[in-house]
């Protein structure tokens, strides 16, 4: 009961002082366009070339740590797969990371397709006003 009263007065108090914040007004939920900017994965590829290796380690470091502290509450079991998952696909982004910065022009003259030509075809590349 008591601890009820406190989180109560903690809300109470937490009200108050959000009375001088500022709330922008509601926006329409629904489909927008979506805007293509040219070449993404080119943009992401060159601004991994700027960024230091132990930068790129201790990210990794930091997700291993916050991982490895989620999985404690998951069992043996689990937890042993779940880390053999997890080092599988840090392995992997840490290798596309090396390809991508130290062969950076091995992947820039690859052809990249148009989101919007794409959108446009069905599964097996026909016209979608032409599928019924």
């Amino acid at each position: 009961m008591m601890l009820a009263v406190v989180g109560m007065l903690a809300l109470v108090a937490l009200a108050g002082g959000l009375r001088d914040v500022s709330f922008h007004g509601g926006e329409a939920l629904g489909v927008q366009e979506v805007q293509v900017t040219g070449q993404p994965v080119a943009q992401f590829i060159n601004s991994l070339e700027g960024m230091p290796l132990w930068k790129a380690l201790l990210i990794w470091a930091i997700l291993l740590l916050i991982f490895v502290l989620l999985s404690l509450l998951l069992s043996p079991g689990l937890r042993r797969q779940m880390v053999i998952i997890f080092l599988r696909l840090s392995a992997v982004g840490f290798l596309l990371f090396l390809l991508f910065r130290y062969f950076r022009d091995a992947f820039s003259n690859l052809p990249i397709p148009d989101p919007a030509a794409s959108a446009k075809q069905g599964p097996q590349g026909e016209d979608r006003k032409s599928v019924v």
